[in-house]
């Protein structure tokens, strides 16, 4: 024979005892608590975006197309300026510029050197373009 005991209700049950969580009312609490975070919680302006370094390198090339080439474009597969010499690593660079003057080569290496973006230079040899 074995006996059963009940054991008494949790005071968690009993404060919310006469509360009925449906679906509805969860997702309508959830609603208020989000705007009520939103309103709280911002604070001022949103930030203004921070320029990328396509852009500063567009803008260094002043829109000349045979100044700057972003391989992360869709069109960069048709008119690269990229020829893999290891075909066993493939290098995707960030940009491939190609200055005109030497103001152009400090103002591409500020550009890098504002984002964080190493530079390579890659010079006068038989097969450049």
């Amino acid at each position: 024979m074995s006996t059963y005991q009940q054991s008494q209700p949790s005071s968690l049950v009993k404060a919310t005892k006469g509360i009925q969580w449906n679906s509805w009312s969860i997702c309508a609490a959830t609603v208020v608590a989000g705007l009520a975070a939103q309103t709280f919680l911002v604070s001022g302006p949103a930030p203004k975006p921070i320029p990328s370094i396509e852009s500063c390198l567009v803008k260094v090339c002043a829109g000349r197309s045979d100044c700057v080439q972003l391989p992360s474009q869709k069109d960069a597969g048709e008119a690269t300026w990229m020829v893999p010499f290891n075909l066993g690593r493939t290098v995707t660079p960030v940009a491939i510029v190609r200055p005109k003057d030497a103001q152009e080569i400090a103002s591409v290496v500020r550009c890098a050197a504002k984002h964080g973006v190493k530079v390579q230079a890659a010079a006068g040899s038989h097969g450049w373009g």
